[in-house]
């Protein structure tokens, strides 16, 4: 029986061609097997952040005590500084009517010059005590002055600042500047839209997820009533997301299936060892907050806020992972412009002069969209927990209303 044999460098070559053989999947079967995989359905974090919120909000109004003045408020106040009253006393009647002679005696004719020196005895007993009322009225009521000819006028003085302040419907601070400044740590919660993402998402290490940044700015606050303000601000911050970087497929098929999608090769990574890498974000943000304030001692509020904000966000030198190709490129285009953030703080402000506060405190942020588009196969919210501090200046006093007005 004759043995095919096969040469030697034949068989080494096939075996070689074997072990490297290896069956790449289309762009076109991974999407569609993509669309078939059901969608995980997400944790509501936006109504359990809300509800948070707001309960923390109601259960400090309610159980810190309200601002007690130091002195009794006087519900009326003189609206004029001088008080007329009618006719001119007693004093102008009486000297209309004959002078009635009740001192003489029925029973004993007495002279006209006997009358005149009781009557003189009876003004000097009453002189002094005369005087001494009307020295009492002197410090304890506003000036008398009595006229035999003309009205009684009460000369009262006017209410101090300090007790009109008291009386008003709303706080003295009227429009405030706040300037501030921020240390952020943020946790991005990520979470797959599929299968082909699940596996890259699980691997991702905890401190792949930790953001870190900072943020400045400046708002308007206004208040409303003494323990009610409302806040306008203008912000700038940065923020960058740790990328453990991993060994990744790099083939011809790869290369030019990037090269189809407007990639350049020579910015993904090869593979090898694994690189760390730091996605830097700069945003603008506008945020609207509303306060609430109660004293907890002198000079001394803690307050609460709950609000929304609108961001702009710049990633465009940002790396992000493609999951068709196994590989982190440049491409801008998979990340959201415009997001919105839902906000809570508490905030514990120290009155240092008439005109100047200092303020500090944490707060806390959810983003209500994901950082990524919706055709990216991965959601991305972002919690930031942030040490806010500052200072507030007052630019002007509103003019008081009196609650009897």
């Amino acid at each position: 029986m004759t043995r095919l044999r096969i040469n030697r460098s034949l068989e080494e070559e096939l075996a070689r061609k074997a072990e490297d053989f290896r069956v790449e999947p289309s762009q076109g079967l991974w999407e569609s097997v993509a669309s078939q995989l059901p969608a995980k359905k997400p944790f509501p974090f936006k109504k359990v952040f809300l509800g948070t919120g707001v309960a923390a909000i109601a259960a400090l109004s309610f159980l810190l005590p309200n601002p007690k003045p130091n002195t009794p408020v006087v519900e009326e106040i003189v609206q004029s500084t001088e008080l007329t009253l009618d006719a001119a006393n007693s004093i102008s009647e009486t000297t209309t009517k004959p002078r009635t002679k009740s001192i003489i005696s029925s029973s004993k004719l007495i002279s006209e010059a006997e009358v005149s020196h009781q009557e003189a005895s009876l003004i000097s007993v009453w002189q002094p005590i005369s005087e001494i009322t009307g020295l009492t009225a002197q410090i304890a009521e506003p000036e008398i002055q009595l006229s035999p000819s003309s009205p009684i006028a009460i000369a009262a003085s006017k209410p101090s600042v300090t007790e009109f302040n008291k009386r008003s419907w709303f706080n003295r601070d009227g429009l405030n500047l706040v300037i501030s400044s921020s240390l952020d740590q943020s946790y991005r919660n990520m979470i797959a839209k599929n299968d082909l993402s699940a596996e890259v998402v699980n691997r991702r290490e905890a401190s792949d997820k930790m953001l870190t940044g900072y943020r400045i700015g400046a708002d308007l606050r206004y208040y409303l009533t003494n323990s009610f303000s409302v806040g306008l601000g203008f912000h700038y911050g940065s923020w960058g997301e740790n990328l453990g970087i991993t060994n990744g497929i790099h083939t011809p098929y790869y290369d030019s299936l990037g090269r189809a999608n407007g990639h350049n090769p020579t910015e993904m990574y090869r593979p090898g060892t694994t690189h760390r890498y730091s996605n830097q974000y700069r945003y603008v943000e506008i945020p609207l907050m509303f306060f609430t304030e109660r004293p907890v001692g002198q000079n001394l509020s803690l307050g609460a806020g709950l609000g929304m904000s609108a961001i702009y966000n710049d990633a465009r030198s940002c790396l992000n992972y493609d999951y068709q190709m196994s590989h982190y490129v440049k491409d801008p285009g998979i990340f959201r412009t415009w997001n919105s953030n839902l906000m809570a703080a508490v905030q514990l402000r120290f009155q240092s002069s008439e005109n100047l506060s200092f303020l500090a405190g944490p707060s806390i942020k959810y983003s209500l969209f994901s950082t990524f588009r919706e055709s990216y196969p991965v959601d991305q919210h972002q919690y930031a927990i942030s040490w806010n501090f500052g200072f507030q200046w007052k630019l002007f006093q509103p003019k008081p209303k009196h609650r009897l007005n």
